[in-house]
């Protein structure tokens, strides 16, 4: 699926700005930090919390994107493809995270 949208609206996603890209970065961060920090003492849950608040962002971004803007399906393509992309480091840092609680 990534690739067939990637392949449909990869031009405009190379379009998007650079500037909306960091700051999609920065939000994906600042998710990853609130829910580690907002979490108990154990070191799982907050490795877990903090994950899972990171993934969240991606899917209220999906939402916002169709209901708001109904009329421009390439916003929604847009806001998939980096919820998309922004799973590929998540699966680097969950391995990376099962790996050293072990």
């Amino acid at each position: 699926m990534l690739v067939l949208v990637t392949y449909v609206l990869g031009d405009k996603f190379l379009a998007v700005d650079g500037v909306t890209v960091l700051l999609a970065l920065i939000f994906y961060t600042l998710a990853f930090m609130i829910g580690y920090f907002m979490a108990g003492p154990d070191p799982k849950e907050r490795r877990t919390l903090g994950l899972m608040t990171f993934v969240r962002g991606g899917s209220v971004s999906m939402v916002i994107a169709g209901q708001a803007l109904p009329a421009m399906p390439e916003v929604l393509a847009i806001a998939t493809m980096l919820t998309a992309f922004s799973l590929l480091p998540l699966i680097s840092v969950a391995f990376l995270f099962r790996w050293t609680a072990r």
